[in-house]
């Protein structure tokens, strides 16, 4: 039943088997994965594979979170499962997680779960992230760097400021005379 061609009928099937505590193959469950991108069939393989902590569980997962072509909201989920995964100095692998990600809400996401990680060097992402095309990368970076209380964070905002408005960094506000 999980390898019908109806996808209702996967999805359903697999939610009562979980219901009904029936082993479920993990090998099916990420075979599948691979090639669903409906958002609600997705988030129940999501939990299910969730559920099962194995290499191959958390590969899948990873899968998710660096293909584009998923829904965001499944990556983002995804992300939170394997962060909780990557506890102590396996939140390193984070930073490479990161550096396969593109511009955008998921990379932001993860830039902020590595700001609070202090255990981890970022090598780096979290001032690349400063740089990022995308605002919500940017402003994850900021975030995160200023709660890691970054020394160089200062500098950095500065001269990004200063790129961005020529001439406004540095300079009081006009009074208003009414």
């Amino acid at each position: 039943m999980l390898t019908d061609k109806d996808r209702t009928v996967r999805v359903v099937t697999l939610t009562t088997m979980r219901r009904q505590g029936v082993p479920v193959p993990a090998g099916a469950l990420a075979e599948w994965l691979t090639t669903e991108r409906d958002v609600a069939a997705v988030k129940v393989l999501l939990d299910a594979i969730g559920a099962e902590v194995t290499d191959g569980s958390t590969a899948a997962l990873v899968g998710v979170v660096t293909e584009s072509g998923y829904p965001e909201s499944n990556r983002l989920a995804a992300l939170a499962i394997v962060d909780q995964r990557w506890k102590g100095a396996a939140g390193s692998r984070l930073v490479a997680l990161g550096k396969r990600l593109e511009q955008g809400a998921v990379l932001a996401d993860l830039v902020v779960r590595l700001g609070r990680r202090d255990g981890v060097d970022p090598g780096g992402l979290l001032e690349r992230g400063l740089g990022s095309s995308e605002g919500a990368v940017r402003a994850a970076a900021i975030t995160a760097l200023a709660r890691r209380g970054s020394d160089r964070l200062a500098a950095r905002l500065s001269r990004l400021l200063e790129t961005s408005l020529p001439g406004f960094v540095g300079r009081r506000p006009r009074r208003r005379h009414d």
